[in-house]
């Protein structure tokens, strides 16, 4: 009876000593106005604070948490100010997306702000449509609605290059056209054929050897690309390799590719069969010849 009655008091002053560390009485919380330290205006609003929008009509001053009186901004100047401040984030977000497509996205070293700066300017309205009507209506039509892959060839100085770039310009800036005739912008990776492999080949010797996957990884997922001069780069059976991985993972993704050469017939000896077969289902053949016109170019500079 004796060690039951020790136990059990042991048992309350157990209970007892863990009941001491709970707070026995209500935590008073502090409201926000006396952490902010806020005042009743001592004094009537000043006149000069009252003033009248002529859509939103009279607007009353405002009192802040400290007592000062403010001059209060209307609904119209609200809207103006949020207009004005998306249109300043959709502009840096224009310059960051057209420094990334002409170059960026290779690195830091392949950024040339005099390239960007003309790249840029090639756009539908710059292009002359007289010297390539044909070709100029396929392109704006892809711009539209961008689908299945494009291929642009012919000769030398035809507006090749203009074109493409029109077509990433013009999807960046002013976007495809949905069904709703609403607009949504589209990114896009430009990039001639010996551009990308130097870049990829650097990258790959470099001491971080996963960078050339990455590079490929950009390619392959990039809504829109652009493989300028095709026939520009020397064709190896790596190369064949690097294509046929690039267009089949494009290809089964549905995500248009646009190229460019020279050279059509000989395509398939610069990029390998395979390719070539991967790119042939929806393709749009865009074909360009005519005069230099930047031998055109030259010769008027040298007149004037």
């Amino acid at each position: 009876m004796t060690q039951r009655k020790k136990a059990s008091h042991l048992s309350v002053v157990r209970h007892e000593v863990v009941r001491t560390d709970v707070p026995t009485s209500p935590v008073k919380m502090t409201k926000l106005g006396e952490l902010l330290n806020t005042h009743e205006p001592a004094t009537p609003p000043p006149p000069d604070l009252f003033w009248e929008c002529e859509v939103c009509g009279p607007i009353a001053p405002c009192a802040l948490p400290t007592g000062r009186w403010i001059r209060r901004s209307c609904d119209c100047q609200r809207k103006a100010r949020e207009a004005r401040e998306q249109a300043e984030m959709q502009a840096m977000w224009q310059r960051e997306q057209c420094v990334r497509t002409f170059g960026g996205w290779l690195g830091n070293k392949w950024v040339d702000n005099d390239v960007i700066r003309e790249i840029r300017g090639k756009t539908f309205d710059s292009f002359d449509p007289s010297r390539q009507e044909e070709a100029y209506e396929k392109a704006f039509a892809f711009a539209q609605n961008p689908r299945g892959n494009v291929l642009l060839y012919g000769s030398y100085g035809t507006g090749k290059t203009h074109l493409e770039a029109a077509i990433c310009n013009s999807l960046r800036e002013v976007g495809r056209l949905l069904p709703g005739g609403q607009r949504q912008p589209v990114t896009s990776l430009f990039v001639s054929a010996p551009q990308f492999f130097m870049a990829y080949e650097e990258t790959k010797k470099a001491f971080d050897q996963t960078n050339h996957i990455r590079l490929v990884e950009h390619v392959i997922s990039t809504p829109i690309l652009v493989f300028d001069d095709i026939d520009k780069s020397r064709p190896k059976e790596e190369r064949w390799e690097i294509y046929w991985f690039i267009f089949d993972a494009r290809c089964t993704a549905r995500r248009p590719t646009i190229l460019s050469t020279n050279k059509r017939e000989e395509l398939d000896h610069y990029i390998g069969e395979a390719s070539l077969s991967r790119l042939l289902r929806g393709l749009v053949t865009i074909e360009m010849v005519g005069d230099d016109y930047r031998r055109e170019e030259e010769v008027q500079h040298s007149v004037l």
